[in-house]
């Protein structure tokens, strides 16, 4: 259950365990609309920056995209985060991914793929061209994502001498290291504004599995 201000603050937005959402007139609070399609209780709700739409979360595993004028349902998608400027929307699953959604139309832009474990967060940098994730595999991932091409980079381990760290390199991942490694190995990353490689210490995402 949650509720949300409309930008404007003229409308609240209300999400229930009977499986709807109601928008709301916050002067008066008189009830406008009531948005009905989730099969379970809802456990959030919020709007998008510019106010038109709506979205939803709940027990069904859906998140539901809704037209906050008419209450039409726009699009059905699993997601938990929108972008700053309300064009996508980012998602975690327990299949171990992270994807981008077009928050127009519900299409998946992208899958991004690193994670061990279940991702149970994500949110979007202020500028909208990083995502950080938090998953159950312990630990956090910056992801970059270019707008303009719709392309996604992830972090990338580099090993730049060859004894100290077994890698699996197919699956991006420090299978094992000595208690040294963090001389050899680190995590390459676009730098934000330049996007040039920039190269963060082998445990920024967790601790090394030392052996």
């Amino acid at each position: 259950m949650g509720c949300a201000w409309s930008p404007d603050g003229r409308r609240i937005v209300s999400s229930s365990d009977d499986k709807t959402l109601r928008i709301w007139d916050a002067q008066s609070s008189a009830c406008l609309a009531i948005l009905e399609g989730h099969q379970f209780g809802l456990r959030g709700c919020a709007w998008s920056p510019d106010g038109q739409r709506i979205v939803s979360s709940s027990d069904d595993k859906t998140l539901r995209l809704w037209d906050a004028e008419s209450g039409a349902c726009l699009a059905t998608v699993r997601g938990s985060a929108w972008s700053p400027d309300g064009q996508r929307i980012v998602s975690g699953s327990g299949d171990r991914t992270l994807r981008i959604w077009d928050a127009q139309s519900g299409a998946c832009l992208a899958s991004l793929e690193g994670h061990q474990d279940m991702v149970w967060a994500c949110a979007w940098s202020p500028d909208g061209g990083r995502i950080l994730s938090a998953s159950s595999d312990c630990t956090l991932r910056t992801w970059t994502w270019d707008a303009a091409t719709g392309l996604e980079i992830a972090p990338r381990i580099y090993v730049w001498e060859a004894t100290g760290c077994s890698i699996d390199h197919p699956n991006n991942r420090i299978l094992a290291c000595d208690a040294e490694a963090w001389r050899v190995a680190g995590w390459v990353v676009p730098e934000p504004g330049t996007g040039l490689p920039e190269m963060l210490p082998a445990a920024t995402y967790g601790p090394l599995p030392v052996v």
